[in-house]
């Protein structure tokens, strides 16, 4: 068994650096492969795809579907990705929760798979595309299917940083849309809201649910000047009412507080004093009203809505 595990690390750690997962090519080593997931050393997320538990553990959701991405490319390589996979190997924000399956393209008509992991997406002539080594559809084409299989909330986010990564092109989305037999209102109304200034998928998601309450659409990253040391600072959500208040909305990603790259190796003591400093710096500039919400508070749009209603923001007539 040593010599058959010894095959197996090695294969482990090219796979790693190719960041990818391994899998077995011959009897020998899914064998060797598959003993080592029974003892705990690796983890399968999919068929005969494997990976150390503990590099596993440092991976999270969109990397790990790239990963699964380039190793069934390997594994199949006529397989062209397509939906939440193709647009995680586009670099969008997907959110977590839509890649917990691997999505293809085909041809053919679709019938039910093996594997229970994987889902297929009916497209006549894909246009192929590439993405780090991967075959991916078209980002219109990717985008079309992402907004026609998901609320609009989810995707938003995806809209907003395919714009920002210049992949958002209207006149072709709407080329893809004419193309296809189905509803499509969902497309246009994530096309009419995309904005490629939001700086992340929790950002687009609060944006969404302001939205999808009726609220008036937000400014985003509106720069203000501390009129005391001639600071700059850009507000994530900012309205300005008819009276001339301003009223301005934080969004706060817990990495603010957990992630050391994005805190600067301050305390989380530090980053709220910074947050504190920052609030006084834009009411001496003007603004009215500063409101925080975080990332687990998005999760009750009720408690989103009526934060927003007790600080005036205005609704949509």
């Amino acid at each position: 068994m040593g010599q058959y595990t010894n095959k197996a690390n090695r294969l482990l750690t090219q796979a790693e650096a190719e960041r990818r997962y391994c899998y077995g090519t011959n009897e020998s080593q899914c064998r060797a492969l598959l003993r080592l997931k029974q003892h705990g050393k690796l983890v399968s997320p999919y068929h005969n795809v494997y990976v150390r538990t503990d590099y596993f553990k440092t991976l999270n959701p969109i990397q790990k579907a790239q990963h699964l991405a380039r190793t069934l490319t390997l594994i199949h390589p006529h397989w062209q990705f397509a939906g939440p996979s193709a647009a995680a190997m586009l670099g969008l924000n997907v959110p977590w929760s839509m890649l917990k399956l691997v999505y293809i393209a085909t041809q053919h008509s679709i019938a039910r798979h093996a594997e229970p992991h994987l889902r297929r997406i009916f497209i006549p002539r894909p246009k192929r595309w590439k993405a780090s080594g991967v075959s991916v559809t078209e980002p219109a084409r990717t985008l079309v299917d992402c907004a026609l299989r998901f609320p609009f909330e989810q995707i938003l986010g995806v809209f907003d940083s395919a714009l920002a990564k210049g992949l958002l092109l209207e006149s072709q989305v709407e080329s893809v849309c004419t193309s296809i037999r189905a509803d499509t209102s969902p497309v246009s109304k994530l096309l009419r809201y995309a904005n490629g200034l939001s700086s992340n998928g929790g950002e687009s998601r609060c944006r969404a649910l302001i939205i999808e309450s009726g609220f008036a659409v937000p400014e985003l990253q509106h720069k203000f000047i501390d009129p005391r040391d001639g600071r700059k600072y850009y507000t994530d959500f900012l309205w300005q009412r008819p009276d001339g208040r301003m009223i301005v909305l934080e969004y706060d990603g817990l990495e603010k507080y957990t992630n050391p790259e994005m805190a600067g190796n301050r305390s989380t003591w530090g980053v709220v004093n910074e947050e504190r400093q920052r609030e006084s710096a834009l009411k001496r500039a003007g603004v009215s009203d500063i409101r925080r919400i975080s990332s687990a508070e998005i999760n009750e749009p009720d408690l989103l809505a009526s934060r927003l209603e007790q600080a005036g923001v205005p609704k949509l007539s």
